[in-house]
């Protein structure tokens, strides 16, 4: 009769990460989700916002509607990040409490040293009254422990199925903004207006060069009033004529004086004009960013997030691997170890444990930090 191999080593995939890191869910990919999350978060999805980027003023919004309500869309899927961020590091947590359990201290010994205790027990002492009791003991330990990885395991499969959730709104969202090729949808339409060498820049740029070439005609004159005025109020009258000259030169004066604020209001008019059409220039060169970003940022989210539906899955699968190991361990208790032998001694199998307890635990207390879980 074949003898089975019984295991209570943590599964090999619990140290095997995506990028060779380690811990299962070790990788920077997570900090790139977060930060490409981060720049999608904080589009124009009102008109009051729309306006202020695009420096006009809010009444002129209408045209760019659908690109709101598209980042809108954006904002509102992006929004769920932050959840599905704090359920992922609960993960990691649930390994480390489960880790922190099973390995036990001298002092207070884990349900893994003593299942493994039992277990050598029952074999020692295969018709000793106290056997039925001890595999009763066993039994209880393991489903105690099978009953929690099989929470977890639910727990990662709800967890799982929210980023999917998330993942099939994302890509909506891109459809919307790039299309199915990537750069058409409002992204093509909009980048259009938003072009350096786009009608709307080009229009800007004419009123500009018109108001200029007012400006030059407005300072001639407006010099020459100020010149004329100057040199009328400073005439020296003749005295034979006396008061009358006095009174029509200052006359002369006031009036070329008057001429000038006129002229000087005009370009003080147009310059004013000139600085809003630049402001308006700057906008529109801000928006086309901005919808730039938008097209990078929820592209990468959409093609990254894939790696977290792995990562996850995986999750899933170590706690089904533990359950499956706990109900070999169970099947096998009234034969251990005729049938049945443990791969390792517990000592051995506990360490392994305690490092995966201190790469979760390393995972769960740096995941927000700048440089993330490593």
């Amino acid at each position: 009769m074949s003898v089975q191999t019984l295991t209570l080593d943590p599964p090999p995939t619990l140290m095997q990460s995506e990028d060779g890191r380690g811990f299962a869910l070790s990788s920077n990919k997570w900090q790139l989700i977060k930060m490409m999350v981060s720049d999608a978060s904080t589009l124009p999805d009102t008109p009051a916002k729309m306006a202020k980027l695009l420096n006009i003023d809010i009444k002129d919004i209408a045209e760019y509607q659908k690109l709101i309500d598209c980042y809108k869309g954006i904002n509102t899927t992006c929004a769920q990040w932050d959840s599905i961020w704090t359920q992922i590091k609960e993960l990691a947590d649930d390994i480390y409490q489960y880790a922190f359990r099973v390995i036990g201290s001298k002092e207070n010994p884990g349900p893994y040293t003593q299942i493994f205790k039992i277990a050598a027990l029952i074999r020692l002492r295969p018709n000793d009254p106290d056997t039925p009791d001890l595999k009763k003991d066993l039994q209880e330990l393991v489903d105690d422990l099978t009953t929690q990885a099989n929470n977890y395991s639910i727990k990662a499969d709800k967890l799982y199925t929210t980023i999917n959730t998330f993942s099939n709104s994302l890509k909506a969202d891109v459809k919307t903004l790039t299309g199915d090729d990537g750069k058409s949808g409002l992204f093509k339409e909009y980048s259009e207006k938003f072009a350096k060498n786009g009608p709307k820049i080009k229009e800007d740029m004419k009123e500009i060069a018109d108001l200029m070439s007012q400006i030059k005609d407005f300072n001639a004159r407006y010099t020459r009033d100020c010149v004329v005025a100057g040199v009328a109020a400073t005439v020296t009258p003749i005295a034979f004529i006396g008061g009358p000259l006095a009174i029509v030169t200052a006359a002369v004066a006031v009036g070329f004086a008057l001429d000038a604020a006129a002229m000087k209001k005009k370009i003080d008019a147009a310059n004013a004009k000139i600085a809003q059409e630049n402001a308006e220039i700057k906008g529109i060169l801000q928006a086309g960013a901005a919808l730039t970003k938008a097209r990078g940022s929820i592209t990468q989210i959409s093609l990254e997030i894939a790696f977290g539906l792995i990562q996850v899955n995986k999750i899933k699968g170590i706690w089904d691997a533990i359950g499956k190991d706990l109900g070999q361990i169970k099947q096998k208790t009234g034969t251990i170890p005729t049938e049945a032998k443990f791969s390792k001694p517990i000592t051995q199998s506990l360490l392994l444990w305690k490092k995966v307890e201190t790469e979760a635990n390393i995972f769960r207390t740096t995941a927000d930090t700048t440089e993330g879980p490593n």
